[in-house]
């Protein structure tokens, strides 16, 4: 992850000759590199420092506890290592996937709607850190979204307009230790979606590179070059499997399977 561009999004976008310029500058490092990275600020850190405590702390369970999440009607919830396989190859993360969360009284519910339904949160603790970090995080590609149809010469909510409302969902994953047999985590894939947001893998580990080389940062792959209908808030990729379960996590996440001894790594798609 050195050597990435990294920039600060501003905490409002609202189209100053700035704002054109940082999305200009955002959309050649999309097109060079496919990837970016922003800073995230010293007081959104806690955010992501929760939702990892709050994952390790549920990967942490047995795995009879784990397998009770999950819900066939929103297609969220655990994933054991093993399931879900790439090219061929079984993947070695566990998974639990946040969709969005639709009560059972709701009529898209009742009415059965594909991949509607209460995500089967394990406690109230989880629930509450990984919402506030898709919050976040959701907030963030917002602007980024803006900034990007800015740096087109489109008009601001080009993009936004597209994700208002829209099915965006997040994986948190755990990589498994790397062994004298294999470092797999997540085979190689392509993601789906408009935009995918995720933290780095080693929050405490300073980068190397712009704003992306502070303390803690996010990172942003996306398809500057045309608008497709946005699936994510935080962070997912890939081909779904079942209906609506991606196999493989965003592209930042990616990163992160090259470092299978990391616990956890929440990420978002919009």
């Amino acid at each position: 992850m050195t050597g990435l561009v990294t920039f600060d999004i501003p905490e409002t976008v609202t189209g100053t000759p700035e704002d054109i310029r940082l999305g200009q500058r955002m959309i050649e490092a999309w097109q060079r590199d496919g990837i970016y990275q922003v800073a995230i600020p010293p007081a959104q850190r806690s955010v992501v420092a929760d939702a990892y405590a709050a994952s390790r702390r549920f990967f942490s369970l047995p795995l009879a506890d784990k397998s009770r999440h999950l819900s066939d009607l929103s297609y969220s919830g655990y994933v054991a290592s093993g399931e879900e396989v790439t090219d061929g190859v079984q993947d070695g993360s566990e998974i639990f996937t946040v969709t969005k969360d639709v009560s059972l009284d709701d009529s898209r519910v009742a009415e059965n709607w594909p991949c509607h339904g209460p995500v089967p949160w394990p406690d109230e603790q989880y629930r509450e850190a990984i919402n506030a970090y898709m919050e976040q995080s959701g907030d963030l590609g917002e602007r980024i979204l803006r900034l990007t149809a800015l740096g087109l010469g489109q008009d601001i909510e080009a993009f936004t307009r597209l994700t208002d409302d829209g099915w965006h969902h997040m994986r948190v994953l755990r990589f498994p230790a790397a062994s004298a047999t294999t470092d797999r985590g997540i085979g190689a894939h392509t993601d789906y979606g408009l935009l995918v947001i995720a933290p780095r893998t080693r929050p405490d580990r300073p980068s190397t590179s712009g704003p992306r080389s502070r303390a803690s940062a996010a990172t942003a792959t996306g398809c500057p070059r045309r608008a497709q209908r946005a699936s994510t808030r935080t962070t997912t990729a890939g081909p779904t499997s079942r209906r609506c379960r991606t196999p493989s996590p965003c592209s930042p996440a990616t990163s992160s399977s090259s470092s299978p001894a990391e616990p956890c790594s929440p990420h978002l798609t919009r």
